[in-house]
């Protein structure tokens, strides 16, 4: 089952269950195409190009933090990771600049928890273009957030800015993952792999245990 609930400020996602796999299907292309744009990055495992995304160093090592300091950290918890942002009547936020090439597609993806009520502010952006803008947000917990951008140059800027006044944003696992350039539809390419996954379900479906003689 897709368990994810993705507010409608994002992109909207598609959640498809065939057997025991779960795929995740952007809006922003055809099932098909995002489909085989999924399969094709795991298959090359691509990387994060995000500096300390996950906050592991315990610090915002590999960011830039801006605006007035009030109040920002890093916890752990058993598992994981994450940074905070409770900053009371001004924003404060962290940026970086990310490797990029200019016209290559590009996965943006975070998850976003806020521990609060109405008083915040978050903006997400991605070369100084907004790609998510939230006001006086009601409160909600670990949110995946995932956003398909393009670059224009060689380097780009992802930034994050928050206010917070009741209580505090928490955020982890940034990343930003290159996307293989996709076939169209009823390209020879993606008719083969859309082919070879059907016979491969096909083939997984015909196996059966042998009788007991």
């Amino acid at each position: 089952m897709c368990p994810w609930s993705v507010p409608r400020s994002t992109l909207r996602l598609t959640c498809v269950t065939a057997g025991d796999m779960d795929m995740v299907l952007f809006a922003t292309r055809t099932a098909a195409a995002m489909a085989a744009s999924l399969a094709m990055a795991s298959a090359h495992g691509a990387s994060n190009l995000v500096a300390n995304g996950d906050f592991g160093t315990g610090n915002f090592d590999g960011w830039t933090l801006f605006g007035p300091t009030y109040s920002e950290g890093v916890n752990a918890t058993s598992s994981y990771h994450y940074a905070y942002f409770g900053h009371y009547g001004a924003s404060r936020g962290i940026r970086q600049s990310l490797p990029t090439v200019a016209g290559m597609h590009y996965s943006f993806s975070f998850l976003l928890a806020n521990m609060g009520s109405a008083g915040n502010a978050v903006n997400v952006s991605w070369n100084g273009n907004s790609v998510l803008n939230l006001m006086d947000a009601a409160a909600f917990g670990a949110t995946p957030y995932v956003f398909e951008v393009t670059a224009s140059a060689a380097s780009t800027d992802i930034a994050f800015s928050f206010r917070n006044d009741p209580a505090a944003f928490h955020m982890t696992n940034v990343s930003v993952s290159a996307l293989e350039p996709v076939p169209e539809p009823d390209s020879p390419a993606l008719l083969l792999a859309g082919g070879g996954l059907v016979a491969a379900l096909v083939r997984r479906r015909s196996v059966r245990p042998s009788p007991a003689a």
